[in-house]
């Protein structure tokens, strides 16, 4: 069975194919972050906050779609802030 960021990051990925505007090189270099170590360790770390703040969907695949696009989002805005600075 796959560990929660394993399929909270596919859900992920679903996400991003799915926006048909994004360009192959956003999606590629959003993909990527996604697998880097310390953003994963952010991520898991704001999942157990969330746990812990007692925001977390009690439907647990409810829950995992929420962080899924939440993810997404959060990607795609770390990518842009790249692009932009560079």
């Amino acid at each position: 069975m796959k560990d929660l960021y394993s399929r909270i990051t596919a859900d992920a990925v679903s996400v991003l194919n799915g926006m048909e505007t994004l360009k192959p090189e956003v999606k590629r270099r959003a993909i990527a972050l996604m697998q880097n170590a310390d953003f994963r360790k952010k991520a898991k770390e704001g999942w157990d906050q969330d746990t812990l703040r007692g925001v977390r969907d009690p439907d647990h695949e409810v829950q995992e779609r929420k962080w899924a696009r939440g993810l997404a989002q959060r990607v795609l805005t770390e990518v842009s802030s790249e692009s932009s600075a560079q």
